[in-house]
């Protein structure tokens, strides 16, 4: 005697991903996690910004995010000295010239130093010249490899390698730059 099945049943059933209703959940979870290990492990593997190589990788980064203010603490001190001051004399000076320059000169003038004198701080008046002046530019060109690191003290110094079209400190004193 022969045993008659459903008419559903009667098809073998395909193999599915239903079978297993965890193995999609699984492959979704593999690709999410492959990405934020590979960013953890590169974060956990940053050089400390004490060391020349860390404290190079962060100004290297800054500069390609086009960020001139995340580079600031890494500056000469005497250049971040300056923007302060900059920022200082510059709000000074709008104080004194609103009471002593004519309606149209002083607009002029407050066009010209206001987003210097109203800055936070000497990172965002360095900001302010890096763009201004296209320093950013030039950075990604010079930064382009590491020659040689000096260090003296608790100071490094790190010198780049420079290309065709680079220009030097003494090139820039004598060029007005």
């Amino acid at each position: 005697m022969r045993e008659e099945f459903p008419a559903s049943s009667a098809r073998p059933r395909a193999r599915s991903a239903r079978r297993h209703p965890g193995l999609r959940f699984v492959f979704v979870l593999a690709v999410l996690a492959v990405p934020l290990v590979g960013y953890a492990y590169s974060w956990l593997t940053f050089p400390s910004d004490k060391t020349p190589k860390g404290a190079y990788l962060r100004v290297a980064k800054a500069v390609n995010q086009a960020d001139p203010a995340g580079f600031f603490a890494y500056t000469e001190e005497a250049a971040q000295h300056a923007c302060y001051s900059i920022r200082d004399y510059r709000q000074r000076s709008l104080t004194l010239l609103s009471a002593a320059f004519p309606p149209k000169e002083r607009a002029d003038l407050q066009a010209k130093y206001g987003a210097f004198a109203s800055a936070p701080d000497g990172a965002d008046v360095f900001a302010l010249l890096a763009r201004e002046h296209g320093w950013l530019d030039q950075m990604r060109r010079d930064m382009s490899g590491v020659q040689r690191v000096e260090e003296a003290g608790p100071r490094a110094t790190v010198q780049t390698v420079k290309g065709p079209g680079m220009r030097s400190a003494s090139d820039l004193e004598g060029s007005g730059a």
